[in-house]
């Protein structure tokens, strides 16, 4: 069938006659004999019920009328829900609490994006790319919101560095894969911790993609070397150091994590980059995959100028099961302390022991490079989706 959406009117539309339906509220869509616009959404549909995705993001700080966030995963997912008889769409957080269901729905026959009224959302997948957003009252309204209304969020939010280290100390596995960290809260504390440990690596601990990451390394002369992204600053102690980052350290929540001396591959250090999803009780990996440093030795991200490197290169029996292991044991301690993740990434180090360490987890994970994990996100991201729906549908009857 098709749905074709009337731009005066405001409504969706169809002319095959049935009684069908879409969203939360399972609206019925209105019949016309005829049809005077283009198909916006074309699907087979076995059942009287479409499922509706709601796709969440936020307003661009420099324009009002864009939505921001990663455009391309937007599209992929929108197309693949397409293919797969379920209606999506992208919607902006502030929109909803305006009182205005607007989303952006993708017209193939126009290949744009279309700014239309949409249905209330069977589950909104969230994908918010601003945490300073996520810690605002207007979020914590709009969940009050999504609650009232029974609609099911895919996901809780952002994760402090922090607190996921906090989080998942607390099971006895993952203890072992966790490099000691603190939340830096002054000289005085940076100069013990040096002491003790040599390296550090100070991260924001709301940041992602490697920004703002700089490894500092207290030398024998108490001199102090701070190696970033795009160079490396030395300083004579580490009040002249603090003099020149301390506050800005400060201001942005900075962690201190202990330096892993790390395991390299022809010079360079590496990461696994883990894809989880949630799936019948368990976490599984989707994807795995490595980054390995090439222009700078601080981070693996290749907006930073890290390399994709074979994941098979590397790969044993052994590795399979830890990785597998370590991926539902975080999966279960995310959920328990802070709600129902079904989706989130894993970035793990190795030392030259060969030794895992967990460095990040990150809730909303970007694009993969690899075409196959990608393929796999999206029906595991289809699969879970429906089972949320429908078991929302089944407990409401």
């Amino acid at each position: 069938m098709k749905l074709f959406y009337d731009s005066l009117e405001k409504e969706w539309y169809h002319t095959d006659g049935m009684d069908i339906s879409f969203g939360k509220n399972s609206k019925s869509i209105p019949v016309k004999f005829t049809a005077a616009d283009e198909p916006i959404f074309t699907a087979d549909v076995f059942h009287s019920f479409i499922p509706a995705i709601g796709i969440m993001s936020c307003r661009s700080p420099k324009n009002k009328e864009v939505i921001s966030g990663n455009a391309a995963l937007f599209q992929s997912l929108h197309r693949y829900l397409t293919r797969h008889n379920i209606f999506s769409f992208i919607f902006s957080a502030e929109d909803v609490l305006e009182g205005n269901w607007r989303g952006l729905v993708y017209s193939e026959s126009e290949q744009k994006w279309l700014r239309m009224a949409v249905p209330l959302p069977s589950l909104v997948y969230n994908r918010i790319p601003f945490r300073k957003f996520e810690e605002s009252d207007s979020y914590l309204q709009l969940k009050q919101q999504f609650a009232e209304l029974d609609i099911p969020m895919f996901n809780p939010g952002f994760i402090d560095k922090y607190a996921l280290y906090l989080c998942l100390k607390k099971d006895r596995f993952l203890l072992n894969f966790l490099p000691e960290t603190f939340r830096l809260t002054s000289e005085a504390q940076l100069l013990i911790l040096l002491q003790k440990y040599e390296s550090l690596y100070l991260k924001p601990g709301k940041g992602n993609r490697g920004r703002g990451i700089s490894l500092v390394t207290l030398n024998k002369n108490e001199s102090i070397t701070v190696m970033k992204t795009n160079g490396i600053k030395k300083f004579p102690h580490l009040t002249a150091f603090w003099l020149h980052e301390g506050t800005r350290l400060l201001k942005k929540d900075y962690i201190a994590q202990r330096a892993i001396t790390p395991k390299k591959i022809n010079g360079h250090r590496y990461d696994f980059r883990i894809l989880a999803h949630y799936w019948k009780g368990n976490y599984h990996i989707s994807g795995k995959a490595i980054r390995m440093a090439q222009t700078q030795e601080v981070t693996t991200h290749i907006p930073k100028g890290g390399i994709l490197y074979p994941y098979k290169n590397l790969q044993s029996q052994e590795l399979d099961l830890l990785l597998n292991q370590i991926t539902q044991q975080c999966g279960m301690a995310l959920s328990k302390e802070n709600g129902f993740y079904g989706e989130f990434s894993i970035d793990l180090g190795q030392d030259e022991s060969g030794q895992l360490f967990i460095y990040e987890i990150n809730a909303k994970p970007m694009q993969f490079d690899e075409e196959e994990i990608e393929r796999t996100r999206l029906k595991m991201l289809k699969n879970l989706f429906i089972t949320i729906v429908l078991e929302k549908n089944n407990n409401r009857t």
